[in-house]
């Protein structure tokens, strides 16, 4: 058995090595895992928003906007805390690359924007797009966690 400077095998030195493998192994998938949970919490904020849009259009018709608006930004406030749990229940944090970021972020304001826009007039519009909303967000958590 070969031994090293401090005498101690090199056998000891490849499992801690080996070990170290093995944990950088686990601390990868439980980044996925935080960022595929961030990303589809985000994409259940934006499709119950689109939810939230219509109803309050629907049953707050004749109430004042700013009202409106309030009912609106509160239910998006308890919407945030409630679909990412989930995530800040993971021990690793994570972030989607930096080049990646911009064009899911652009994207994601594009697709929530169209049927929000819409949806004070037309709350259809809105339940239309929540299967497209939830989507985009799915699909990004798909492909940006994957190996």
């Amino acid at each position: 058995m070969t031994e090293n400077v401090e005498g101690e095998p090199v056998l000891e030195a490849q499992a801690a090595l080996a070990l170290s493998a093995r944990a950088g192994v686990v601390g990868e998938e439980a980044g996925r895992r935080y960022g595929r949970r961030y990303l589809l919490g985000i994409g259940v904020v934006y499709a119950a928003w689109l939810v939230v849009i219509a109803v309050a259009s629907l049953w707050l018709d004749g109430v004042n906007s700013p009202w409106r608006g309030l009912a609106v930004g509160a239910s998006v406030g308890l919407l945030f805390a409630v679909a990412l749990r989930p995530a800040q229940a993971e021990p690793v944090r994570a972030r989607v690359g930096g080049h990646h970021r911009f064009a899911m972020v652009a994207g994601g304001a594009v697709v929530f924007a169209i049927p929000a826009a819409i949806a004070a007039d037309r709350p259809g519009v809105a339940l239309v797009g929540v299967p497209f909303v939830f989507g985009y967000w799915a699909a990004w958590a798909w492909w940006s966690t994957r190996d």
